[in-house]
């Protein structure tokens, strides 16, 4: 079996697997066999689009500078009004 044709085999059979976590599992192994350490952090943000890391990056440094913060009780209270909101059927 040439290169080609392993790697092909391989690809067909990551293809029949619909379980992320089983996905995941093999993901990491094939990083620990190439000796490449996984980095999460770096694979999430990768997948964002510039604008979305763009807004991400502006929230983050209005936080550390004090703006546009809401208290966890503000935000809980929020979140279960619009839950029971949803739940009232409006």
């Amino acid at each position: 079996m040439n290169t080609l044709e392993i790697k092909g085999s391989l690809f067909d059979l990551l293809w029949s697997v619909d379980d992320p976590q089983t996905l995941l599992k093999v993901r990491e192994v094939v990083l620990e066999l190439l000796g490449k350490a996984q980095k999460d952090e770096a694979d999430w943000w990768e997948e964002l689009s510039p604008q979305q890391q763009s807004r991400l990056d502006k929230a983050m440094a209005d936080a550390k500078a004090g703006r546009n913060l809401v208290s966890h009780e503000a935000a809980m209270a929020d979140f279960d009004a619009r839950l029971k909101k949803l739940g009232d059927g409006n």
